[in-house]
């Protein structure tokens, strides 16, 4: 389930995302081997239409014990790792953090209109079985807090988030086990039983002007996961490999929305059912030139008995040493976000909802330009369809644009969509500690909803640049070993904004709430995002410890970038809201052993 605090930060409307949030509950000390996989990703994945992030875990230290500790303007961090046992090479790594935010507020200090806390637990426990097998144990759980106060002065109330009490709170868990099975010098077994759950809880009360309190807004979202994977890996020769897998996993919803607006539960259910995604994929090489992979992934969702087959293929041709092209194609579908199975209307709902689907078509080109230096180009299509849309009408309403809150509208698969653009990257390995790499991107992102109108999605801001570069001074004491790192980085990121519908001001000063011309949706485009990050730090290294002292300072030009506009019932006006100014953050790290 979703591995974030906080999960409405960010979100235009405060409610919770299904995917998103503010903090991941998996600190970076555990992370290993992490792969971004975008476009037509492998069959082994599914669920997904546009791209995974596979995240693995790191083994402890299975020679000496070692400590970390880390405070900082945003938290508190402390890790522990070491063997379990010297003769089997077990070992143990855990990972505990406290929001030092949470900390000034449990003291009494104000910072900002809203008390923000967090804190969470991972732990990864590597335990070598007999023979060749290979056990391992992971869990990770942590709970979040947002909290805001009306004042109870009405002459405070400046805006209309000001008369609301709002109280949000969520919490995540999982757990699970490993086992790897080497069969042979050609195969190997590899099974993952996990269980993981979720809760969020927002509650508004809006108070009048003698501070009686009226339910305004009330969500409530559960989820639960019961998962198993288990994956047989065979080669054939030096030239073929198989990969047969199953991933078969027990969902469980509990969902529940109610606001003021028409006095009336909008969505409101609990249920679910078993996902079934077997998979098998065959990777060759064929010569030293060429390299292909192909697979199968299918999906199928017994709650409501709707599934998919999706072929995966992808060629790649290393024309030279320097060169490399790539061509991919993927069937791809996914779920629907839960609250759209059990959205309400006049008794109806939404469970007999189909998956969305994808087709993908991806071409690259790589060219090594030197040792350290590396170019490529990638183009893409996507086509989007049976995407859910307002049954029996000609609206607006797309699931492609929903990232979070809830609708009541019935809906059908009967909309499309289609993602396409070109990405051209550059990038310096370390080389005289030095290094940099950027990118710049064109896209588009459409879709038709039951109008059958092209239009932009929320997401359509046509452009996106980004750069980094680093530079590191290192001190050497006699002998050659490393004493001293001085180190200063930088980010710039520039990319068109997002994508808004037109508000009526009119509509909403008769309604008392934000209301929008929807024949004109995502119409208009918010300015463009910019932000310049940087990093300065100092590490140093003695004997049985290593201390780095760090500031990163976020947005350091102050650019004002847009979050959003809304109709402000307190102003009675339409409001623009920005993102967070310029954010210092000092932090300094012990590690010992």
């Amino acid at each position: 389930v979703n591995p974030n605090h906080t999960p409405n930060a960010g979100t235009f409307s405060d409610r919770v995302s299904a995917f998103g949030g503010g903090v991941n509950i998996l600190s970076a000390q555990l992370l290993g081997n992490t792969h971004f996989l975008s476009g037509a990703f492998p069959a082994d994945y599914g669920n997904a239409l546009s791209g995974v992030m596979d995240m693995r875990l790191r083994p402890g230290n299975n020679q000496q014990h070692e400590f970390t500790v880390q405070a900082g303007l945003i938290g508190l961090d402390m890790a522990a790792e070491g063997p379990l046992s010297r003769n089997t090479n077990a070992s143990y790594l855990i990972n505990y953090r406290y929001s030092t935010i949470g900390l000034l507020s449990a003291m009494g200090l104000q910072l900002g209109d809203e008390d923000i806390r967090f804190q969470d637990i991972a732990f990864h426990l590597s335990l070598p079985g007999k023979g060749k097998t290979a056990w391992t144990a992971f869990g990770m759980g942590g709970n979040s807090v947002n909290l805001f106060a009306a004042s109870r002065d009405p002459q405070d109330w400046i805006f209309q988030k000001d008369r609301y009490d709002i109280r949000f709170r969520s919490s995540m868990g999982a757990a699970g086990i490993t086992r790897t099975q080497s069969l042979g010098q050609r195969g190997q077994w590899h099974t993952v039983l996990a269980v993981s759950a979720l809760s969020s809880i927002r509650e508004a009360d809006e108070l009048n002007d003698q501070l009686e309190a009226t339910r305004a807004e009330e969500d409530l979202y559960g989820q639960s996961r019961l998962s198993l994977h288990s994956v047989l890996k065979y080669k054939i020769g030096s030239a073929h490999r198989f990969r047969a897998g199953l991933m078969l996993s027990a969902l469980d919803y509990d969902i529940h929305s109610l606001q003021r607006e028409n006095q009336d539960t909008i969505a409101f259910g609990q249920g679910g059912g078993w996902l079934w995604q077997p998979y098998v994929t065959w990777s060759a090489t064929l010569g030293p030139e060429w390299q292909l992979h192909a697979g199968m992934h299918t999906m199928y969702f017994a709650y409501n008995r709707r599934g998919n087959a999706e072929p995966r293929v992808s060629l790649q041709w290393m024309a030279d040493s320097r060169n490399r092209f790539s061509v991919a194609y993927g069937h791809h579908s996914q779920l629907q976000q839960p609250q759209l199975y059990f959205a309400r209307l006049g008794g109806a709902d939404n469970s007999g909802l189909g998956l969305t689907k994808a087709r993908h078509w991806v071409a690259g080109w790589y060219r090594r330009l030197s040792e350290v230096l590396q170019l490529h180009l990638e183009t893409y299509y996507q086509q989007l369809y049976e995407v859910p849309v307002e049954a029996g009408g000609s609206g607006t309403f797309s699931a492609l644009n929903l990232a979070e809150g809830f609708t009541e509208l019935p809906l059908i698969n009967a909309g499309t969509g289609r993602n396409y653009g070109i990405e051209l990257g550059l990038r310096q390995f370390v080389r005289n500690n030095w290094w940099w790499m950027g990118n710049a991107s064109w896209y588009r992102s459409q879709y038709t909803g039951a109008d059958g109108v092209l239009r932009s999605t929320r997401f359509d801001g046509r452009f996106a640049a980004n750069g980094a570069l680093g530079k590191e001074w290192r001190k050497e004491k006699q002998g050659g070993k490393l004493n001293r790192v001085w180190g200063l980085s930088s980010r710039v990121v520039w990319q068109g904004g997002f994508r808004e519908t037109p508000i009526s001001e009119i509509l909403s000063i008769e309604t008392g709430s934000t209301q929008y011309r929807s024949d004109q949706a995502f119409s208009q485009r918010l300015p463009n995002y910019f932000r310049v990050d940087a990093r300065a730090y100092l590490q140093r290294n003695r004997s049985g410890r290593n201390t780095m002292l760090a500031l990163d300072i976020q947005n350091l030009s102050r650019h004002p970038n847009v979050a959003y506009r809304y109709f402000d019932t307190q102003q009675t006006r339409t409001i623009t809201r920005y993102q967070l100014g310029i954010i210092p953050v000092l932090s300094y790290r012990l590690q010992f052993y």
